[in-house]
């Protein structure tokens, strides 16, 4: 017998066996909840004579959706009904077969399926997290003070750390692989099983990286500097920072306040020191002062040679408090270029870097010193080159004259005349293609043919630092692209419901994390760049120093030939060289020199030098003027380490360069360490002195930015050849006129 039941959910008709009354199941339909009438309930149909004809399927019907209700009709009826002839003949047809087993299988199967529901059971083998089974979540165990620098990734994922508040992670349950990273501690990792609906606590266990301050198989030798003889024993274990020994306090007789230390080393004529410093976080830092900078014979030569500056830059409130001006170390670390922690620059009396020395290796304070020493030689060498020479003690009408004697004036006498091949070789000339040249003429020559090689080694090295810095510009690019895209995303996450949809932009805005930090950490590009526009520099004052020696050389021997040529006994001496050798010999220069000459003029239009007057503005910066799209001056501070030229706003309307929203973003660094976001506008023409450049890229800052100075970068200057002369308040440029290169 079967028995009619109707799913209470979605309302479909089901016909199931009578060994299921009374029992609760599963609609095939929408698994809501259908329970079987007990036997001999209104709406039971009995099981159909086997010699009828068969009926439809009854699970077929409900798949199909057709209501299989009781409606007054008789099963015949129904039959008839749907169009299927109906006669009292036994059906013979194959179709009616095929129906019939058809039906049977289907019961069978709605029957096991039945059975499989109520029994609750499962397939064997391991079974994949069910549909709607609870995710779990993992909180990590870490101090707020410590996960600065630090990292985390689960399953090989790198997830972001907060820095602040609860760290937890909902993930699905099962086993995880954890790793953390900790500056100056190991590497954790840990796998950790997750229960359904669970909240794991973990704690990591930190283990500090083994470092060693010195080699006892390398002892220093006797009667040399020993600089880790003092260091406090407490740094000698592998402790956490958190323990190490406070040595700020060892800086206190040192000055935080530049102007002071520049007045101070004006008054004493000694140099400046700074000693940029993260106290509480950098281990490096720590080492340094330990092995280094409060070592007492340091100490001494230091005090003795140097005004000493010590700007720190700690995390924590409680080492902040001691710092005197934040945003004015902000702004000195800005001026000196510092990228990396611990940084010991140097300073003449005027506070202008002289260089720096960055990092410290634990264990390594001679090599350190070795390089202070280097840093402290160029200074000197700095300050003789700025030096006037002292005046003469000769009296005004006698000057000293060249290093160099000069050459002393060959006359020819009547005696000379007598032996003409003889007055030829004292005049010092040489018989060459119907010549007399002098030896400066071959000279000249031999000059000209080492400057083509200069010529296109300053070519090339032009064109390749200019593809360098436009990698550079690229990735800048990228990375504005990138923040543009990561706050796009996080507004998409802050307005998202949708547990499956978080998850998704937490991935994406992780991914896009890594990126845009392994972009940020590496200068790779920005040291190619670098090295690139140094080596076209160096390549580009080669190539002048021959042009300028090829003219000077040039001079003197054409000077030399007219000399001779006013000679009367010097043309008698040739007449007769020639009446003696019985061929037309001329005086020089040769046809090769005169050609050369030509060549030098052409070379010489590639090349342009100008010294530019300057003056000090504020920050004791030089300034120069800037004419802009042929009709704007405006005062800039010359800054090469400002990679554009970079104009307050109103500097930018007042030169008809107000950026619109559609220009490029830009990311800028102020003076005092933030970054922030500017426009990118092209000027068609920049000037300085008799220097022109088209198409000039500049940084126009945000409108706020009203006290900012506007700064002539290397968007101009990396066109040419420059030095400042500080003792003259001069900027010499000189510029090889090179194509632009291909892009």
């Amino acid at each position: 017998m079967a028995i009619n039941c109707q799913c209470s959910s979605c309302g479909a008709s089901l016909r199931v066996s009578d060994k299921l009354a009374g029992q609760t199941g599963k609609c095939p339909k929408c698994s809501g909840k259908v329970v079987v009438p007990a036997v001999g309930k209104p709406g039971d149909v009995p099981e159909a004579d086997p010699t009828a004809a068969p009926p439809p399927p009854p699970l077929a019907e409900a798949d199909r959706g057709l209501p299989s209700i009781d409606t007054g009709e008789d099963a015949g009826s129904m039959v008839a009904r749907r169009g299927i002839r109906r006669s009292g003949q036994p059906a013979s047809s194959k179709w009616w077969w095929a129906a019939g087993g058809a039906t049977v299988a289907i019961l069978a199967v709605g029957i096991g399926l039945a059975f499989y529901l109520l029994a609750g059971g499962k397939p064997p083998g391991p079974q994949p997290p069910a549909a709607g089974q609870p995710k779990s979540v993992l909180v990590l165990d870490w101090p707020e003070d410590q996960r600065r620098g630090g990292g985390v990734s689960i399953d090989g994922r790198e997830r972001e750390l907060p820095e602040s508040g609860e760290i937890s992670f909902t993930l699905e349950p099962g086993p995880h692989k954890i790793t953390m990273m900790r500056r100056g501690y190991e590497q954790v990792e840990e796998s950790v099983d997750l229960e359904p609906g669970g909240r794991r606590p973990y704690r990591p266990q930190w283990k500090p990286l083994a470092v060693a301050l010195s080699n006892p198989d390398d002892p220093p030798p006797e009667g040399t500097f020993s600089p880790t003889v003092d260091t406090p024993p407490e740094l000698t274990e592998n402790r956490p920072m958190d323990s190490w020994p406070d040595l700020v306090a060892g800086f206190d007789h040192w000055l935080q306040d530049f102007d002071a230390a520049k007045r101070q080393a004006a008054e004493q004529g000694k140099s400046i020191l700074v000693f940029f410093n993260g106290s509480d976080w950098s281990a490096p830092c720590r080492y340094l002062a330990a092995e280094v900078l409060l070592e007492a014979e340091f100490k001494r030569r230091a005090e003795r040679d140097f005004v000493l500056v010590h700007l720190d830059f700690p995390r924590l409130p409680e080492a902040q408090t001691r710092v005197e001006d934040p945003q004015r170390n902000a702004r000195l670390k800005a001026r000196f270029k510092v990228s990396d922690f611990p940084t010991v620059a140097l300073a003449d009396e005027t506070g202008r870097p002289v260089g720096a020395v960055e990092g410290y290796a634990p264990g390594k304070a001679e090599e350190y010193l070795e390089s202070l020493n280097h840093l402290q030689a160029l200074r000197r060498q700095l300050a003789q080159r700025s030096e006037t020479p002292p005046e003469s003690d000769a009296p005004p009408e006698s000057p000293p004259g060249p290093e160099t004697p000069p050459e002393p004036q060959i006359t020819l006498t009547d005696e000379d005349l007598n032996d003409p091949e003889a007055a030829i070789a004292k005049l010092k000339l040489r018989p060459q293609s119907g010549y007399l040249s002098l030896p400066g003429d071959v000279e000249f020559r031999t000059t000209m043919r080492g400057i083509e090689p200069l010529r296109r080694k300053a070519f090339q090295t032009q064109q390749e630092a200019a593809a360098a810095e436009q990698t550079v510009e690229q990735k800048q690019q990228l990375i504005l692209t990138y923040l543009q895209q990561r706050r796009e995303l996080r507004a998409q996450l802050a307005r998202t419901v949708s547990l499956a949809r978080h998850a998704e932009l937490v991935t994406a805005l992780n991914e896009l994390a890594d990126r845009i930090n392994l972009m940020q950490e590496s200068d790779r590009e920005e040291e190619a760049a670098k090295q690139a526009r140094a080596t076209a520099n160096q390549a580009a004052e080669q190539y002048i120093e021959q042009v300028l020696a090829a003219r000077g050389l040039q001079t003197r021997v054409a000077e030399k030939y007219a000399d001779l040529a006013a000679d009367a006994r010097v043309e008698t001496a040739v007449e007769k060289y020639s009446e003696l050798k019985s061929s037309k010999h001329r005086l020089g220069p040769t046809t090769s020199f005169l050609t050369e000459a030509r060549q030098l003029e052409k070379l010489e239009d590639t090349i342009l030098a100008e010294e530019i007057d300057l003056r000090r503005g504020g920050g004791n910066l030089w300034h120069v003027s800037v004419v802009f799209n042929g009709r704007f001056a405006q005062e800039m501070a010359i800054d090469t380490g400002a990679s554009v030229i970079a104009l307050p706003w109103k500097v930018a309307q007042s030169a008809g360069l107000t950026p619109t929203v559609n220009d490029p973003a830009m990311r800028l660094q102020m003076a005092d360490g933030r970054i922030v976001e500017g426009r990118k506008v092209i000027a068609k023409t920049v000037r300085v002195g008799k220097f022109t450049v088209e198409n000039v890229k500049c940084a126009v800052m945000p409108p706020e930015f009203t006290e900012a100075d506007p700064l002539l970068g290397l968007s101009f200057l990396k066109n040419f050849t420059f030095q400042i002369d500080n003792a003259r308040g001069k900027l010499i440029m000189s510029k090889i006129n090179v194509p632009e290169p291909k892009r």
